[in-house]
């Protein structure tokens, strides 16, 4: 039995194993839309990662990353390269490619801004949220909607729900990921701000008819500064587009206050339906 191919109280404690060039995911990258996809948040964590070297430690810091999904990537080994695109005094842009055996399934690019000393500092907009610790464990609740789904990362990351999930197109929570990215390696700040910029799109999910979600192409991370702490807060809204599309709204906290923002497009699309 493959790590994958076990259910999430038996798979490690880690979204993925590095083996030589490869990840590999387990049961608890998985994503909602099938057992044989992993998360789009295991992915632009995946993602992150691997453009977060480029920092230089405090030198520069990761304004934006720009992730196109490709297409769903799938439960099984990955390879990641990553190149600097401009590597300037003041200014880089670097790309990441995760690719699958039959190549590529998302790219992310980079924004690096050399840090300054300067008299403004930034002023930090408190979540309207309570503390997480004030709000009912919302965990292991699926609600109606979320019946049957497989597991993976949405049903392992912690959750602290003042609204949404519900179909209405708006939703406020916390969220935490209480395993490992990858196997033997620490979270970082920005990898945890990463995993969680795709779950604005379940948060204010819309119900078009029976059966029909939205699946995200893209996510567009802006980052004002780094994340401290565990938690990461949510606020998303939806825009409803003609011809089956939509656009998502994310305002991204941690305990201290705004740390940044996330837009996402997305497509209709058929949930998968257990048989």
């Amino acid at each position: 039995m493959t790590d994958a191919e076990m259910s999430p109280d038996e798979a490690p404690g880690f979204l993925f194993e590095s083996r030589g060039e490869s990840f590999h995911p387990t049961a608890l990258a998985g994503s909602p839309w099938g057992p044989e996809f992993i998360h789009g948040g295991a992915t632009a964590a995946l993602l992150t990662r691997a453009v977060e070297p480029a920092g230089g430690g405090s030198e520069f810091h990761v304004a934006r990353i720009t992730m196109d999904l490709f297409r769903p990537v799938p439960m099984s080994p990955l390879t990641m390269s990553a190149e600097a695109l401009r590597d300037g005094r003041r200014l880089r842009v670097v790309e990441a490619t995760l690719c699958a055996a039959d190549g590529p399934v998302a790219v992310a690019r980079a924004l690096l801004l050399r840090r300054s000393e300067m008299a403004l500092r930034a002023k930090s907009r408190p979540f309207d949220l309570p503390h997480p610790d004030q709000l009912r464990d919302s965990t292991h609740e699926s609600g109606a909607r979320r019946t049957h789904m497989p597991p993976g990362v949405h049903t392992c990351v912690e959750k602290r729900v003042g609204s949404g999930f519900d179909g209405s197109g708006h939703g406020q929570a916390w969220f935490r990921l209480p395993v490992g990215i990858v196997a033997g390696e620490s979270v970082t700040p920005l990898m945890r701000l990463g995993l969680c910029s795709d779950f604005g799109n379940g948060l204010a999910q819309i119900e078009a008819e029976a059966g029909v979600g939205y699946i995200n192409a893209d996510i567009t991370l802006y980052i004002e500064r780094v994340p401290v702490g565990d938690w990461i807060g949510l606020d998303a809204r939806s825009h409803i587009m003609d011809g089956g599309m939509r656009m998502v709204n994310t305002e991204l906290y941690d305990l201290e206050g705004r740390v940044g923002r996330v837009d996402q497009a997305t497509l209709a699309n058929r949930r998968w339906q257990k048989t």
